[in-house]
């Protein structure tokens, strides 16, 4: 391949980023210094979460969820209810105990929990008193079943909702992100968005999440800057998650693919061959010259004349 890894580690724990939602700490912001640089050799960055740890410590009736509008008598009634983790039983003695405040007395309400098929059925026990369920400031209304299209509910003199109670509270915790901007779709947000994981609510109130992501799933990055981010933990409908001032902490992998240098082709004795000089071949070859005839050596009868020659003179 072209590229190489260059693999990070990010750790965040929501007790050292910026709190911008006070003791919910589900939005943090964290702000790292040059921890991605568009530079000229990297190609893409992927992120993922290899682990998190995050307290189920949110309720099951919270903010979003606990306020009830009902029409005694045509007078209007708002209350809402204690935030917390209910059962059926717990819930009805929470409801009866508004509607007495609010009406001051005794309501002739009555709320009973069909255990068959689950259905909270409200009963109204007085033939001249009008008693109405109102959809319109009822965040409520899903919890007990009843039908969203619907906006209104008659004791006549009973409600049986079409759907049975449901207390399960948050199913899955979304992690998201802004700055760290992926690819990923989400059909909440019809399309594309930054979600960094889904995780499924499997432990019990006042638990510890575990999450490892053991397939270590990369996303890809739409941007190359990042200085600062924020992490948000959403619940199933988009809603900062209250953790009431419990802290998580989440394990980033970041993957910054780089190119690989060029490199020179040329060999080790190439780069030898440029540096050493010319070799004693390539230098001008001298012509031999000719060697001069030797003196041929005296024989013996050359000195017998020259002999005779020295005693007749």
């Amino acid at each position: 391949m072209n590229t190489f890894a260059d693999k990070r580690i990010v750790n965040l724990s929501s007790l050292y980023g910026e709190q911008q939602n006070g003791s919910l700490h589900s939005i943090i912001d964290f702000e790292f210094p040059s921890l991605i640089e568009h530079q000229k050799d990297v190609a893409y960055v992927e992120v993922g979460i290899v682990s998190a740890e995050i307290p189920v410590s949110f309720y099951t009736i919270n903010e979003y969820n606990n306020t009830l509008r009902i029409i005694f008598n045509s007078i209007t009634f708002n209350m809402e209810l204690v935030k917390g983790n209910y059962n059926a039983t717990t819930l009805i003695t929470e409801i009866r105990t508004k509607i007495d405040l609010a009406i001051v007395g005794a309501a002739p309400i009555e709320i009973s929990l069909n255990r068959i098929n689950g259905k909270l059925v409200w009963t109204n026990t007085s033939a001249i008193d009008d008693f109405t369920l109102v959809k319109a400031g009822s965040s409520l209304w899903y919890v007990l079943g009843l039908d969203d299209s619907v906006a209104t509910y008659d004791a006549n003199p009973t409600i049986t909702p079409p759907f049975p109670l449901n207390l399960l509270g948050t199913n899955n915790v979304s992690i998201r992100t802004n700055n760290l901007a992926t690819m990923n779709y989400n059909s909440r947000d019809a399309g594309s968005s930054n979600v960094l994981a889904d995780i499924p609510v499997d432990a019990s109130p006042f638990g510890i999440l575990l999450y490892k992501n053991t397939s270590i799933t990369y996303n890809i990055l739409r941007v190359l800057n990042v200085n600062r981010f924020s992490i948000s933990m959403l619940d199933d409908n988009n809603n900062p998650i209250d953790f009431n001032n419990a802290n998580w902490t989440i394990t980033l992998a970041l993957n910054i693919h780089r190119h690989r240098p060029t490199l020179n082709t040329r060999t080790f004795s190439d780069m030898l061959d440029l540096k050493q000089p010319k070799e004693e071949s390539e230098k001008k070859i001298e012509e031999p010259k000719e060697e001069e005839p030797k003196p041929r050596p005296k024989t013996l009868k050359d000195l017998d004349i020259l002999t005779k020659l020295r005693f007749n003179n």
